[in-house]
């Protein structure tokens, strides 16, 4: 696995434990139970097919520098 997916796979790691620590925090056991299966499916997916990261994750769009002249500007 490439640094990017070891990133991605990483953040998503910490995403779902912090996500199933604050559902067991707010007494939620049947959210946070739907949330590690569904976690546990997606890594078991990805010892299955390593290509199947890529259709199951999102990409951050990279930020323009510029606005375009079709772009409305902040004020209205």
């Amino acid at each position: 696995m490439d640094a990017s997916r070891e990133r991605r796979v990483f953040v998503a790691t910490c995403w779902a434990s912090t996500r199933i620590a604050v559902m067991d925090a707010a007494q939620r056991y049947e959210d946070s139970f739907a949330i590690t299966q569904e976690f546990r499916e997606w890594t078991l997916c990805l010892g299955q097919d390593p290509d199947g990261l890529e259709a199951s994750l999102l990409m951050v769009p990279s930020l323009k520098t510029g606005r375009s002249a079709e772009e409305p500007s902040p004020g209205g």
